[in-house]
């Protein structure tokens, strides 16, 4: 669907950003002043957010990572603010649909419909 389709082009572009922000974090300074970039770059995904390129322990979502979040920096994980509650409603819906669907069949093994 074309909200689907939106959600998935908006994930790709935030993940794009927050690898370009965490690759400029990572830039640090050495001895002599000169930014370098870090050579040993995790490349598994975050077991919180899911995203590439860092640790749960790294992970900005977490509060005690708070100070190393960018500015204007928005969480990806659900929140009650979201619009989880139209999911809700339609998960809500797709289960009446599908109750409807099951009442009157019956089971291949025993013909009976109380178990289906």
């Amino acid at each position: 669907s074309f909200r689907a389709d939106l959600k998935t082009g908006a994930r790709i572009a935030l993940d794009k950003m927050t690898e370009v922000l965490q690759e400029q974090f990572e830039m640090s300074a050495n001895d002599s002043g000169k930014k370098t970039k870090s050579t040993k770059r995790f490349k598994g995904k975050c077991n919180l957010c899911g995203r590439q390129g860092h640790k749960k322990e790294n992970c900005w979502e977490l509060e005690e990572n708070a100070s190393k979040r960018p500015k204007n920096w928005k969480s990806c994980l659900k929140t009650d603010e979201d619009d989880g509650a139209d999911d809700t409603a339609n998960s809500a819906a797709a289960s009446k649909d599908q109750a409807k669907s099951t009442q009157n069949q019956k089971c291949v093994l025993c013909g009976k419909s109380d178990h289906v």
